[in-house]
């Protein structure tokens, strides 16, 4: 279930990268498209060729980064609203960090849960 649940979520995030110019009124930079589309097409190959192990490791790593990403947004935001770009190419609003924030929480849900006999979900602590 981990690997069909991020191959999903990898497809929404290639188009998500595809989509990225008009998302929702936003002006996406061209770093941000690219993270979107590198995460995604590696989800799509994770999910749809390796085991479900190598899945989890991977959706917590990605989600790991995402918050980092989120992380030093926030800390960069200032009082207006607007995050401070980190460098020229990777400039959000909150909106932005918002989003980067929930697949952050989607790339480790997907790794920190498994099903038990596909009935109900379970943390792997």
């Amino acid at each position: 279930m981990t690997k069909n649940l991020l191959t999903g979520w990898g497809a929404i995030l290639v188009l998500v990268g595809i989509s990225a110019p008009g998302l929702m009124g936003m002006a996406v930079p061209p770093t941000v498209t690219a993270i979107h589309l590198a995460s995604g097409a590696g989800a799509l190959f994770v999910g749809l060729t390796k085991t479900t192990q190598a899945a989890r490791k991977f959706a917590i790593a990605n989600g790991v980064v995402y918050g980092l990403l989120c992380v030093v947004g926030f800390h960069r935001t200032g009082a207006d609203g607007i995050a401070a770009p980190v460098s020229p190419s990777w400039s959000m609003g909150l909106p932005g960090l918002f989003l980067t924030l929930l697949a952050a929480g989607v790339f480790l849900f997907l790794g920190m849960w498994r099903t038990n006999r596909g009935a109900s979900l379970r943390m792997i602590f």
